[in-house]
């Protein structure tokens, strides 16, 4: 080759390992700060925006009250760099009142529901925007992209992805049963937001102290007082009154602050693709299942992937990002990482990517027992009743408890348990690691429910022959009576091992002057303002309405029917394994005991009766096999 062609070869190979120098430079991700998005009540709200590099990308929005500068949430990393890598802007924006952002915290408040609509707006219009926005968040950030696809005008929202999301406001968080639900509050309120309202705020803006010390004083005055008050409220149990909030009010009664504040209410008005991800034992578990079925989207455009895990650990069911475990279902079907199905999500609704992401199966649920993922077609398979009642004929198995019965499918030996009241026990069991997130690992205590059945009454069914399917809210129909003009009635469903261990599978509880039951009922699969019934014509999942208009206290010594909601869970009970009701007065610290409740139910004695005239018994949903549970 002569010489002045190798050196035009030269050449052009220098120009182009410069070029793709540049190029590599210019692409490398990058970080705006404080970017202010004025709403339209004059509120500036205050966002870092995450960049893969130059030009022009979709957004994947995050709302967060826990700081914009935090790398991580109380479910999973707010701040995530897989978006970026994947030509993602990742847009993380501080709620109102709380990190950077102005105005007054509100939880879920209409006017936090318009900033989410109008954030998705904003985003659409910016220069490093190509017009096409998501929502992605888990715990806060989930609920908040479900209420943007709530909102009017919002038809740059290409889709939803949102981990371990709140359905009913009231019924997920505040109370147990109508008994509030101090456990999670002070945990979430104090220990979580509160510091990041008052102190976290300081540091909110890093690079503007004007705006860290606006935030912080705001915060001081409005938000942490605010927070206090309502823990009186409900500290108080109806005794303190409520607060005034909006167009409702905050108190130890359902109404319309919670309903405000409840994506299940309106959750049929979402149009675009949602994908939600959740945890037999998150603390929103009631409500996931029933978020699902809210959506009136066909099966290509939503998904649930339920797995065995907390408000926290719902990720480590699932494949690892980094490859180290890959995670199938019982088809064979890889369930990657939370994120990267995600992004797989996001690629399909807002790139149009034909990844085949809608073709995967509509639902992904971890049956405990079995150990497994299955693919289904719903969350509801096709069940019958299985009813199991109480029998005083000793099982032989739980010999601490108060009363050591029996579930059978037909009674043999009428009876009657007397239950004092001992509103703090019960926190050797799964609902206090539960209601800390999961933040606390597993332990003796969350793994085996024996500790709590001392002070219970117990029932235990004979060991089941053959594999044995059970999926969905229960209700226990209990009978009782009381010497006081209160009582809290708390039950926990157990699978119990060959060896004795007693694994909780789910629990119930009712404050009995809210055993009010509304008796409309329900024309689809969500269970809101109506009751569920099984084809048999019991109930299947009762609707309490916990209002101040539906408590009645109880007259003492005349005997009443409580219908118990035992929360959704899916179960193969294996052969040899029996279950296990434990029926108790105290879920501490979950639901300690108010003032209201100290005032009107200590030193009572509360008693079940099961006889022919009093049938209290246990009703699940039993599966006909697993070709059914597939819908093959």
């Amino acid at each position: 080759m002569p010489p002045h062609r190798r050196l035009v070869l030269l050449v052009a190979l220098l120009l182009s390992l410069a070029g793709g120098a540049q190029l590599t430079a210019r692409a490398a991700p990058s970080t705006l700060t404080d970017l202010e998005i004025q709403v339209s009540d004059g509120s500036v709200l205050r966002a870092d925006a995450h960049l893969p590099g130059p030009g022009r990308h979709p957004v994947v929005v995050t709302i967060t009250p826990y700081s914009k500068n935090k790398q991580t949430s109380t479910s999973g990393r707010a701040i995530d760099p897989v978006f970026p890598a994947h030509g993602y802007v990742q847009l993380v924006v501080d709620a109102r009142g709380t990190g950077a952002s102005e105005g007054v915290w509100c939880q879920f408040c209409r006017r936090e529901q318009r900033d989410a609509g109008e954030i998705v707006r904003w985003a659409a219009r910016q220069p490093w925007s190509n017009g096409a926005v998501v929502m992605y968040g888990a715990s806060y950030g989930a609920i908040s992209g479900l209420f943007a696809a709530q909102q009017p005008g919002t038809g740059a929202l290409k889709a939803v992805f949102a981990i371990v999301p709140m359905g009913d406001a009231y019924r997920d968080i505040f109370s147990s049963g109508g008994n509030p639900n101090l456990q999670f509050l002070t945990v979430w309120g104090v220990g979580l937001v509160t510091p990041e309202q008052v102190v976290g705020a300081a540091a909110a803006s890093p690079n503007n102290p004007r705006v860290s010390l606006n935030a912080t004083t705001q915060h001081l005055l409005q938000g942490a007082p605010d927070l206090a008050g309502k823990l009186a409220v409900m500290a108080g149990g109806g005794t303190v009154g409520t607060l005034p909030v909006g167009d409702g009010s905050f108190g130890v009664h359902d109404g319309p602050f919670y309903r405000e504040r409840s994506p299940l209410v309106s959750a049929h008005r979402i149009t675009v693709p949602t994908f939600l991800v959740g945890g037999q034992f998150d603390i929103f578990q009631r409500s996931q299942p029933a978020l699902y079925d809210a959506l009136r989207l066909p099966p290509s455009r939503k998904k649930l992937v339920h797995t065995p895990g907390y408000h926290q650990t719902t990720g480590a069911f699932l494949s690892a990002e980094d490859g180290s475990r890959t995670v199938r279902d019982d088809r064979g079907q890889v369930l990657p990482a939370q994120n990267l199905l995600a992004v797989q999500w996001f690629d399909r609704w807002a790139r149009g990517s034909r990844n085949g992401i809608e073709a995967l199966p509509t639902v992904e649920m971890f049956w405990q027992g079995a150990d497994r993922f299955v693919a289904q077609r719903s969350a509801h398979p096709p069940a019958r009743t299985l009813a199991l009642a109480l029998d005083a004929s000793p099982s032989g198995t739980s010999a601490h408890a108060r009363l050591d019965g029996s579930l059978s499918r037909s009674r043999r030996t009428p009876g009657q348990a007397e239950l004092p009241f001992l509103p703090v026990t019960g926190s050797c069991g799964r609902n206090t690691t539960q209601y800390l997130f999961g933040a606390v690992p597993d332990n003796p205590c969350s793994e085996d429910n024996r500790a709590n059945e001392v002070t219970a009454a117990v029932f235990t069914s004979a060991p089941v022959r053959t594999e044995t399917l059970l999926t969905g809210s229960g209700n226990l129909r209990l009978w009782v009576r009381s010497t006081r003009p209160e009582t809290n009635v708390v039950a926990h469903l157990s699978d119990v091992a060959p060896d004795g261990s007693s694994r909780q599978l789910t629990y119930g509880a009712l404050l009995a002057s809210q055993r009010a039951s509304t008796a409309r009922r329900c024309e689809r699969p969500v269970a809101l303002d109506c009751t569920r019934y099984a084809p048999d014509g019991t109930v299947q999942q009762v609707f309490h309405p916990f209002s101040a208009r539906s408590a009645r206290a109880l007259d003492p010594d005349r005997v009443y029917a409580l219908d118990l909601e035992l929360l959704p869970t899916t179960v193969a009970l294996q052969p040899g394994h029996r279950l296990r009701l434990a029926v108790s007065t105290g879920d501490f610290p979950n639901s300690p005991p108010t003032a209201h409740l100290l005032g009107t139910a200590a030193g009572g004695v509360t008693t079940i009766l099961f006889d022919r005239t009093h049938p209290s018994a246990l009703r699940l949903s039993q599966v006909r096999g697993w070709s059914a549970v597939r819908g093959r």
